[in-house]
């Protein structure tokens, strides 16, 4: 078995330096797997008590027939939710970019690209298998109150933001998911590259190899800088419907905003006004 091992995953084997990527497979997927299990369709998160429901009190409006005020906060939050959505995407997509790139240009022999193109789709595969974008969106949302975007998102407009922020979660889910993974074999061939390196003479490649590392990780904080960002606009979609200040203030990151509220609750005045838009307002 061994002999037969060192024939596939030497350096000089079948698979050239294919060894590296397997790390490449098992470590994303090792990442998202305790996610996975906690949100997935058995939901082990709440079997587990990590997460539970929150029943949230919304405040009295008509879905058919909403109060200006209302109807204004939801749709700058919506605007605001679709903006950062179109930025993940592009970011997105200059991940894809930037790990095709460096993968194909380091990679060796049509060896490593077998194995890189091999192993690349094996890996979006089976992480769209297990996270399943077209449900997961769904039961995370549900997590953050209990039916509150069914009864906000879901019941206003026939249920056309609730359908739109579907499609964004799993249009996100998507994209992500190919960009991690691009930027994940990527990565692998980098490491592949530094480990033929036998020399002083390869100082200058070495240099290179670091260059382009430096521009993965760049890419991958921007990636994440911006998916936490575009998480937290669409968590704050339904705020203008709740009632409860104290979970709004939470989110509201305007200081004027934030001691008003405050100043509000320590007086015991309710912090919801409709004619009164400042009030809870949209998430800047």
């Amino acid at each position: 078995m061994s002999t037969f091992i060192e024939k596939v995953f030497d350096p000089g084997g079948w698979l050239g330096d294919g060894r590296f990527y397997v790390f490449a497979f098992i470590l994303p997927l090792l990442c998202l797997a305790p996610w996975s299990i906690a949100t997935g369709p058995q939901m082990y998160g709440k079997v587990w008590g990590f997460f539970s429901d929150v029943p949230i009190a919304l405040v009295p409006f008509d879905p058919a027939h909403l109060d200006e005020a209302l109807a204004v906060r939801e749709l700058v939050n919506r605007v605001h939710s679709l903006s950062t959505a179109a930025l993940l995407a592009i970011a997105a997509l200059a991940a894809i970019i930037v790990g095709w790139v460096t993968a194909c240009r380091e990679a060796r022999d049509w060896k490593d690209r077998i194995v890189f193109g091999g192993i690349w789709l094996a890996l979006i595969t089976l992480l769209i298998v297990v996270v399943d974008p077209s449900k997961h969106g769904p039961r995370v949302y549900g997590l953050l109150g209990l039916d509150v975007y069914a009864h906000t998102a879901g019941s206003i407009y026939m249920g056309k933001p609730l359908a739109l922020l579907n499609g964004l979660l799993t249009a996100a889910n998507l994209i992500v998911v190919f960009g991690g993974s691009t930027l994940a074999i990527a990565v692998t061939t980098l490491a592949a590259s530094g480990s033929r390196l036998r020399t002083f003479d390869d100082l200058p490649t070495l240099e290179r190899l670091r260059r382009r590392l430096d521009l993965i990780l760049f890419t991958s904080a921007l990636v994440l800088a911006i998916g936490l960002i575009d998480m937290k606009q669409w968590h704050s979609w339904p705020l203008p419907f709740v009632a409860d200040p104290v979970l709004v203030l939470g989110f509201v990151p305007r200081p004027v905003v934030a001691v008003g509220k405050a100043e509000a609750l320590q007086s015991g005045r309710s912090c919801y006004n409709p004619s009164k838009r400042p009030q809870i307002g949209a998430l800047a």
